[in-house]
């Protein structure tokens, strides 16, 4: 099976000697990351860009994301 995500981040900080006592930050920021990336392919959907009906609930999926990232950071998506 796989690590969990708690188990992956103390393996790399063993593996690394790196201090990671701030992974959320990066875990949240990774998460605005994919939000940007499904945001453009929602738009381009929008324009007609794109014709593949999948990407219709892009948008969802976005709004779902930055309230996950805001969560992540310990902020409120409204702020």
């Amino acid at each position: 099976g796989f690590p969990t995500r708690a188990e992956a981040v103390q393996r790399y900080a063993e593996r690394s000697s790196l201090d990671v006592g701030q992974v959320n930050w990066y875990h949240a920021w990774g998460t605005f990351k994919i939000a940007v990336v499904i945001q453009q392919i929602y738009i381009r959907w929008l324009r007609g860009q794109t014709q593949d009906e999948r990407f219709a609930l892009m948008g969802e999926r976005v709004q779902d994301l930055i309230e996950k990232g805001c969560a992540i950071a310990g902020v409120s998506a409204g702020d």
